[in-house]
């Protein structure tokens, strides 16, 4: 109570509500104003405002550079201020297939500080994404069988849109980063 929340997105509400328009799990009513539209993280981004709570639910998966966006998300907290993540845990998401991102990775896109996922992180999220049932994940031991899961894509097109990112073409908003 008492306190202000605002919303920031890569795009307005319209935008989102339109991008989601197909998906059954989200409704798209429940898309608020987004108050700050911005794909980078950036102090001068906010007009000054800092904030007690950063909230970023299933963001951190997606960002390029994720050792500068959380310095970026510091950037703009007050003294005592906290970052809470929702996380997703590759063993009950399509990225069942996917090995865990290594701190050499994080560095290494620290280092160059990417502002778009690479070519390997467009490829190995497209041709390793697999259909996994969440419950029986949590229900079933011993499910999934990696040998058996269905995928996705197909590897061409998966290369294709590797290839695509990777010559400067569309943006392919994928999961950087693998977490468990």
């Amino acid at each position: 109570p008492g306190r202000r929340i605002y919303y920031c997105d890569y795009a307005p509400r319209e935008t989102l509500r339109t991008k989601s328009s197909a998906d059954p799990n989200v409704r798209i009513e429940d898309i608020p104003e987004i108050d700050f539209v911005t794909t980078q993280i950036r102090a001068e981004v906010f007009g000054g405002t800092t904030f007690d709570y950063v909230l970023a639910s299933h963001v951190i998966e997606h960002v390029p550079d994720m050792l500068g966006w959380l310095g970026q998300l510091s950037n703009v907290l007050k003294p005592g201020g906290r970052i809470i993540l929702a996380v997703p845990d590759r063993r009950y998401t399509f990225d069942y297939l996917r090995p865990l991102s290594t701190l050499g990775q994080l560095l290494e896109a620290r280092h160059e500080q990417r502002t778009r996922p690479t070519f390997s992180q467009v490829y190995d999220a497209f041709s390793m994404a697999a259909k996994v049932d969440t419950a029986l994940c949590w229900s079933q031991p011993g499910y999934p069988d990696p040998g058996v899961l269905e995928h996705y894509y197909t590897k061409d097109l998966a290369l294709r849109l590797a290839e695509d990112a990777r010559d400067g073409g569309g943006y392919h908003d994928c999961h950087c980063w693998v977490f468990t």
